[in-house]
């Protein structure tokens, strides 16, 4: 039996930006990866994706190798930086259009073995195709406040030649 994926969500994407709001409101709150993320979206029609973001300041240069990095250059990589991979799944609830990835791997070991659940809707405008994903899950700032998130993505040209080479 073949699983078919929605092809309009299948192909890479770059974000474009990542912001941080209320449950109570859509006004964003913080954009914690700057005004200018740095991030890729995989998703394969073969039912696998792969995902890493960060912030443009946190991938700058390090010192040294990253194996003789120090605490402090590891920690300001690692901690703006989200990574993670596995099977996807896709259903529609109530209107609503849901993307589930079971974790394989992932920067952040709580979430191996776990699901991490988006809402997803795509646009189209002139020249580009837009992917927002929407997590379902709250993220807890270190002083106590939750948040909900929202992803912009953008498809990229080369998204179809990048998938057909893997």
């Amino acid at each position: 039996m073949t699983t078919q994926f929605p092809s309009d969500i299948v192909g890479v994407w770059r974000l474009l930006t990542c912001e941080f709001y209320l449950p109570s409101s859509s006004t964003t709150i913080v954009q914690p990866l700057g005004p200018s993320p740095s991030g890729r979206f995989v998703i394969t029609q073969g039912g696998y994706t792969s995902c890493i973001i960060t912030s443009p300041e946190a991938s700058a240069p390090i010192s040294t190798s990253w194996v003789q990095a120090g605490p402090e250059e590891i920690s300001r990589v690692a901690r703006a930086m989200t990574a993670y991979c596995g099977p996807y799944r896709t259903w529609e609830e109530n209107n609503e259009t849901f993307i589930a990835t079971k974790i394989d791997i992932s920067l952040s070991p709580e979430w191996i073995g776990g699901e991490q659940v988006r809402r997803w809707t795509v646009r189209k405008e002139p020249g580009k195709i837009l992917l927002m994903l929407r997590p379902v899950q709250e993220f807890e700032l270190p002083n106590g406040m939750k948040l909900l998130a929202r992803l912009e993505w953008e498809k990229t040209a080369e998204s179809n030649t990048q998938l057909a080479n893997l």
